[in-house]
């Protein structure tokens, strides 16, 4: 039977960023995530979320992903105010 529970105000809130702290990653500073590490879908689909939130919170993303033989793949990503143009990879 269902049954009626007491929770912290910012149950909901925490639940609709998903499974990535999004509020630190949008803080405008360089990040490095690592395959198995700190995510586990596929690399064009990470990038992919990455984009999405950019588009989501108006802002422009900076991704470069860096893939060594035998080592898990890296992606550094930066999300900065929006300038003019579309997200961007870094070069």
């Amino acid at each position: 039977m269902a049954k009626q529970v007491e929770v912290e105000p910012t149950f909901f809130a925490r639940q609709r960023n998903g499974r990535y702290p999004w509020d630190e990653w949008t803080n405008g500073k360089v990040w490095q995530v690592v395959e198995h590490d700190d995510f586990t879908v596929a690399i064009n689909s990470f990038r992919q979320y990455l984009y999405n939130k950019a588009k989501e919170l108006n802002l422009d993303v900076s991704i470069k992903v860096i893939s060594e033989d035998n080592q898990p793949t890296q992606i550094y990503f930066q999300f900065s105010k929006k300038q003019t143009g579309d997200s961007r990879d870094l070069h």
